[in-house]
């Protein structure tokens, strides 16, 4: 059977000599419905023995035996390795790819920071962001995290449906579209554009430059994005072109050029001509949030 091949057949007890004792600690997490609310959100301390019926094998780490769940942790965080894979974790994280051979020496210098530093998670993120990897100047696309957080911080805009971030969720939203992870289907980020990912930003970016508009414009509120115009300013007047460089600066990164100037003047222009300022202005920053300049970095 396939029980019994787990603990006898040799291919097999390469990876459950392993896993199945780090199993064994985790029953209190069994659930006996996958549908149930209660199930899902209670830890069941009258289901830790279940190991023995169902795996035979007693809780243990590496070898070295195990009260439980409790002596878990204590376990990990005991054993040398959980340094170098904390490391090596979150470089990948933010380097946006998965490690190399190459990247050893470097993963050892974060490793031995890591540990002078108390195994606390700042400083070696503040490492991290140093190394040459980092700072590689291949654009990386925005994570459906890093697009929530940079919409909101620019906006004040949070894309919510019946109590449901339609950015962060999957039940009743786009993360998986937006090129996030359920940890079940999906399990690492898109790092490359897609069809539903394009989608996704095309509307969230639609309706956060619409929020922008109608709160800091029309309703004279907050002022998050705009910073110099109102909507009786035109690109003839300094404020409006003190905007777009400071929307430029702001989203980019970077000194805008007269041609892009030119460019998003004539866009705005030709839509104020028909439809109005405000509609001027919530078309023209929703295509400046989905330039490829703001979606990576």
């Amino acid at each position: 059977t396939t029980a019994d091949a787990a603990q006898e057949d040799p291919y097999c007890l390469a990876c459950h000599a392993s896993l199945d004792p780090v199993a064994a600690s985790l029953f209190g997490f069994w659930w006996l419905s996958l549908y149930s609310e209660i199930e899902e959100t209670t830890y069941h301390a009258e289901r830790e023995a279940l190991w023995d019926d169902y795996l035979g094998v007693a809780p243990a780490w590496y070898g070295t035996p195990i009260s439980g769940l409790p002596d878990l942790g204590v376990s990990v965080a005991n054993d040398s390795r959980f340094y170098a894979c904390a490391v090596e974790t979150l470089a990948e994280g933010l380097w946006r790819r998965t490690t190399t051979h190459e990247d050893g020496n470097t993963l050892e210098n974060l490793r031995a920071h890591f540990l002078r530093s108390d195994a606390t998670i700042r400083p070696l993120i503040a490492a991290i962001t140093e190394t040459d990897a980092y700072q590689d100047p291949t654009p990386r696309m925005l994570s459906h995290d890093q697009l929530i957080s940079s919409l909101y911080s620019l906006t004040g805009f949070r894309w919510t449906l019946n109590g449901f971030d339609q950015l962060d969720s999957d039940e009743s939203g786009y993360r998986l579209l937006a090129g996030g992870v359920d940890g079940v289907t999906i399990k690492s980020p898109q790092k490359d554009p897609g069809l539903t990912w394009a989608l996704v930003v095309k509307r969230a970016a639609e309706a956060a430059a619409s929020h922008a508009v109608h709160t800091e414009l029309i309703e004279s509120g907050e002022r998050r994005l705009f910073v110099h115009v109102s909507l009786n300013h035109t690109p003839e007047d300094t404020q409006f072109v003190q905007e777009l460089e400071s929307l430029h600066l702001r989203l980019y990164g970077t000194q805008a050029s007269q041609l892009w100037m030119d460019q998003v003047s004539e866009l705005w222009s030709s839509i104020d001509e028909d439809e109005g300022a405000d509609s001027a202005w919530t078309t023209t920053i929703s295509v400046l949030l989905r330039d490829p300049a703001f979606m990576t970095y």
